[in-house]
């Protein structure tokens, strides 16, 4: 079973699709299960929300239930921006979601995304703002990212829009930094921004390579084997074929592989770049990375160094693939 050598739960993530339609009895069966299951003090326990499930009603039953953290998928409060994204609810629902949220929990979180075409400066700024004036505690912002094998690339490719340029996108991000900072929401990861002990732990656990157990239909989890290696184990995505397995004690799992040590290191720089504070200089992560290209790119202000830790500058997390693509991709 994935996670069998987690000795504490340190947070519980109910996240992926609309974790919100589970009943708040069920989410309350699921807590105490895990609470039960291992030692867990001031657990950070997390539901993700989406605007058209949340009602205050609801809310206080989840909170009731154990849940002590939301996280709500507004992507934007404006309605033309959600129309072009897809999504299948209204800024005022947005609104109304974080509000009765802000009534019942203490940590609330929101997703938003920004570079969209045709987006401007100011329109950023007033969608921070709007989410600035509720109050959260936590802010995640992502730049629209064009995959090739996705309607929005198909649409690319047939030349209905453009995606923003690479130069106006770093303006974006710049501002989207400062204004945050000054709203007293830090950046602590290149995408996620949050008042101070507001940030999410589960993710936190994720990119600093921790393991953590994956419990339902499709779900992954990872832990650390005796070689120093990820196991990684992905249960079946058919929640029927899930149910069926973990009645047959196989924990709904599909899928086993090994990620060996030179990959897990690999992705924990990759990971640990996206972090302001970086890692720290004798993390493992290190060792995958030229130290000749690593002094290359302190000298030229994309990393910088403390008396602990190594971690990309402002300018270096503006081209983050890049570095990266220079660290590891190289002829040792």
């Amino acid at each position: 079973m994935a996670g069998q050598n987690i000795s504490s739960l340190k947070t519980i993530y109910f996240g992926g699709g609309t974790p919100s339609l589970l009943s708040p009895k069920s989410v309350g069966l699921i807590i105490e299960g895990a609470t039960n299951l291992w030692n867990s003090e001031e657990v950070q326990i997390t539901l993700e929300v989406h605007p058209t499930n949340a009602d205050q009603a609801k809310f206080k039953d989840f909170r009731a239930a154990g849940i002590n953290r939301v996280s709500i998928g507004v992507q934007s409060f404006d309605d033309q921006a959600l129309t072009f994204l897809g999504r299948d609810h209204k800024a005022d629902e947005a609104r109304d979601a974080v509000i009765a949220a802000r009534d019942i929990f203490e940590d609330v979180s929101v997703d938003l995304m920004t570079a969209l075409p045709g987006m401007s400066l100011s329109d950023q700024q007033n969608q921070l703002d709007t989410a600035i004036a509720f109050g959260v505690e936590h802010l995640s912002v992502y730049q629209l990212n064009v995959e090739p094998a996705t309607a929005f690339g198909a649409a690319v490719k047939r030349g209905d829009w453009k995606p923003m340029d690479n130069d106006k996108a770093a303006d974006f991000y710049e501002a989207t930094v400062s204004q945050l900072s000054k709203a007293g929401l830090n950046a602590y990861e290149v995408s996620n921004y949050s008042r101070p002990g507001r940030e999410s732990r589960h993710s936190l656990l994720g990119w600093l390579g921790q393991g953590y157990l994956g419990i339902g239909p499709g779900a992954e989890g990872r832990s650390i084997n005796k070689k120093n290696d990820w196991e990684r184990r992905i249960t079946r995505r058919s929640p029927s074929g899930y149910l069926k397995q973990v009645k047959q004690k196989n924990h709904g799992l599909e899928v086993q592989e090994t990620l060996p040590h030179k990959d897990r290191v690999e992705e924990q720089l990759i990971f640990g770049l996206r972090l302001t504070s970086g890692l720290p200089l004798n993390h493992e992560a290190w060792e995958i990375a030229d130290p000749d290209r690593i002094g290359t790119l302190v000298e030229y202000g994309d990393l910088e160094e403390t008396s602990s830790h190594r971690r990309a500058t402002m300018k270096g997390r503006l081209r983050l693939d890049a570095l990266n693509d220079y660290l590891v991709n190289y002829e040792g």
